[in-house]
């Protein structure tokens, strides 16, 4: 059995861990669940923003303890008794950040940046105060590639003139790990997630990004246009298919031996990658699930790279848009640039059943919130028809 020790349960990835465990027959066993509440302070209202969602405070009952706290403090301000007892913690999970990309600098920086390198520092404690390996996972974004094109490796990256705040706040927290990290440091796993849509069975999802708000203002498009690479593609998975990805590759960091990672953090991307639809398959999908629901279809306008990134990120340069366009104009550049997410380290670490598969059909279900293809009912056979077989 391992013990996590899980910042930022009440979000997206939160939601879909609980759940997984929760769901999970054998979840005693398989990993028990201490976490961290009310972590991260967010920069707007509550409830309010596609992006940053609600308070991160309380959050599904992940069935584990409580241990108050904060990232953005030196060692999410756990004292001497907290880490007393936490000392059948074998790896510190940190998922907790600032999703709102309209949010301030200051609280993105805090939340994401600081929080990282808080998070490793915590984890350097915990194995200094018990003497045994303590592993360390933060979970970054797949985004942090910026205007980067093509095939983005499992590798640290640079520099991007391309990224919006929240990129480069999650970049920075990358950075720090790579830099701050030491021989002898406590393992670390840099996991980038792609989007994430509600859960694949239910449907049931903690906000709704601005994928979901392509759904939402579909008909609201100027001319019904949406700016886009020729072979645009739509990295997203369901949180319940990311989370099980999250404890795999928790199960078997911990479970590695004393040398594994000595050469410092290493990462991998939780994403469809090459199974990855394009954005011109999965709106064809959504229109053959839902012909009633969509009465036009989108037209997709081929342009370049630089353009959608300049849009994107500049989206108040000539208007004051509200939160919520801001956050989709923002959103155009994860659905809009031509590029694949590597998976190949992924694919090495996991175990084959828990590497994320994207199903274009299920994903344009959940995000345009489609009812189920009904199933065609078996009408009985006809001897008559025998010769035609």
């Amino acid at each position: 059995m391992i013990r996590l020790l899980v910042a930022g349960m009440s979000g997206q990835l939160g939601h879909g861990l609980a759940g997984v465990l929760a769901d999970a027959a054998d979840a005693a066993d398989a990993a028990g669940l201490v976490r961290l509440t009310r972590v991260v302070a967010r920069a707007h209202p509550a409830g309010r923003g596609p992006a940053g969602g609600g308070p991160d405070g309380g959050g599904p009952d992940g069935g584990g303890r409580v241990v108050p706290g904060d990232v953005r403090q030196p060692g999410w301000g756990l004292g001497a008794d907290a880490l007393a007892d936490l000392s059948d913690v074998g790896v510190v999970v940190n998922l907790a950040a600032e999703t709102n990309w309209a949010a301030a600098q200051q609280a993105l920086f805090t939340a994401n940046t600081v929080g990282a390198v808080e998070g490793l520092n915590l984890a350097r404690r915990l194995q200094e105060a018990h003497g045994r390996r303590v592993a360390y996972i933060y979970a970054s974004t797949v985004y942090v590639a910026g205007g980067r094109l093509g095939v983005v490796p499992e590798t640290p990256l640079g520099p991007c003139r391309h990224r919006t705040v929240y990129e480069e706040s999650k970049w920075l927290g990358e950075q720090a790990l790579v830099e701050q990290w030491r021989p002898g440091d406590p393992p670390v796993l840099i996991a980038r997630f792609a989007a994430l849509v509600g859960d694949s069975v239910t449907g049931t999802t903690r906000r709704r990004n601005s994928l979901y708000l392509l759904a939402a203002r579909w008909e609201e498009l100027p001319l019904r246009m949406l700016p886009a690479m020729r072979d645009a593609r739509v990295d997203a998975l369901p949180r319940d298919v990311a989370a099980r990805a999250l404890l795999a590759a928790a199960r078997r960091i911990a479970a590695g031996g004393t040398d594994a990672y000595d050469d410092g953090p290493a990462v991998v991307h939780v994403a469809g990658g090459q199974s990855a639809p394009t954005l011109r398959a999965l709106l064809e999908l959504a229109r053959s699930q839902g012909p009633h629901r969509f009465r036009h279809m989108l037209r997709l306008v081929p342009t370049s790279a630089e353009r959608i990134l300049w849009l994107s990120q500049n989206p108040g340069r000539f208007y004051r848009p509200d939160e919520a366009w801001t956050n989709s104009l923002t959103g155009l550049r994860y659905v809009a640039l031509d590029r694949v997410y590597e998976t190949t380290r992924l694919r090495s670490l996991l175990p084959a059943t828990d590497v994320p598969q994207v199903e274009p059909a299920l994903l344009a279900r959940i995000l345009f919130g489609l009812p189920a293809s009904p199933v065609a009912a078996e009408l009985p056979g006809d001897p008559a028809m025998a010769r035609f077989e």
